[in-house]
């Protein structure tokens, strides 16, 4: 089983695009160590840095958002 522990977003520019990154931190409850994980995905690329910073927020909210969500379940 898995938890999300924490979403983190990343803006970088990539081919004169602004691309947004969702950086998402697993802990592996199976695992007796219990050994984290990060998962790394590509969300969208905008043309300008303003967009980008629009999205990656709305995104990393949504992200932890429904990590509290799952863990209060």
């Amino acid at each position: 089983m898995e938890i999300a522990v924490n979403a983190q977003s990343e803006i970088v520019k990539e081919k004169g695009r602004w691309v947004v990154y969702l950086n998402v931190t697993f802990w592996e409850l199976d695992d007796y160590a219990g050994q984290v994980n990060v998962l790394r995905r590509r969300i969208a690329d905008y043309a300008t840095q303003e967009r980008a910073k629009v999205a990656a927020s709305f995104m990393e909210r949504a992200a932890n958002r429904d990590s509290l969500e799952e863990q209060m379940r």
